[in-house]
């Protein structure tokens, strides 16, 4: 996904103003005197600049009080909240319709992309990217600046396959970080949604599981398949009524497990 044709020149004309006076302020490159001017340089002019305001964000405050382009309280509020950037090392990890996926460290972002996708703008290269880059809010999503340093490097299947759980976790704990509050919290994708109480049902199940049993003459695969009915909706229980509790999850999953493994062996012995 990527912003609106309109959004994207926005936040060009706002990000160049900042960068420009930054360069007016620093004196990087001398003799650019109009906002056309700098805009029309290099790439890498643009990158020391921004690399400035990612050492000292004072400066936006600086920008913002002096409003040298005569912006509009609005437009103000968005340069201003550009002080809760995120910036350093990132892998890009996967393409989704909404947002390209972005990790770093245990942290994972749904990225908006500006103009052109991140795919035409990483020249399809294979998956996960190792990049540089600075992200920022922009308008209640997250965008990188515009200013992405891609490194070409395949990456093994060892780290392919961690940075895929790192997604997946965050997906399925719904810690996607989707915005960039204004206190510098990052915001999650969403909330927990109020979840239906399965108890009853579930504790009906128990009831007639209980009646469950094998007994002598029975084949053999029936004592082993009903203890692990039972043991299901045993953690299923647990799973309901205390979700976020994992140490009594993992030690019924054990139980679980033994007895899938008593299933195991009695259908490899059959096969004898």
């Amino acid at each position: 996904m990527r912003l609106s044709p309109e959004d994207a020149q926005e936040y060009f004309r706002l990000m160049w103003g900042l960068l420009f006076f930054i360069n007016q302020h620093t004196r990087q490159v001398k003799n650019v005197n109009s906002l056309e001017e700098f805009g029309r340089l290099g790439g890498e002019v643009k990158l020391n600049a921004r690399q400035y305001f990612v050492e000292h964000p004072e400066i936006i405050d600086s920008y913002v009080k002096q409003n040298p382009h005569q912006l509009n309280q609005e437009e103000l509020q968005i340069v201003g909240s550009w002080k809760n950037y995120v910036a350093g090392s990132f892998f890009i990890e996967r393409f989704l319709k909404k947002h390209a996926i972005f990790i770093q460290d245990n942290r994972v972002y749904g990225v908006i992309a500006l103009q052109d996708t991140l795919e035409e703008v990483l020249y399809m290269q294979p998956l996960p990217v190792y990049v540089i880059a600075c992200l920022l809010p922009f308008k209640g999503q997250i965008i990188y600046d515009g200013l992405l340093q891609t490194h070409q490097i395949y990456f093994g299947s060892g780290i392919r396959g961690d940075l895929k759980e790192k997604y997946l976790a965050a997906k399925q704990q719904q810690r996607i970080i989707t915005a960039l509050e204004a206190d510098g919290q990052p915001q999650s994708e969403s909330e927990p949604t109020l979840l239906p109480d399965l108890t009853p049902e579930i504790e009906e199940l128990q009831k007639l599981a209980a009646k469950l049993r094998a007994s002598k003459g029975t084949p053999a695969l029936w004592s082993p398949t009903f203890t692990l009915v039972r043991a299901a909706l045993d953690m299923a229980h647990l799973a309901v009524q205390n979700p976020d509790q994992s140490d009594p999850i993992w030690d019924a999953s054990d139980k679980v497990e033994k007895a899938l493994g008593r299933i195991y062996t009695v259908l490899r012995r059959s096969e004898m």
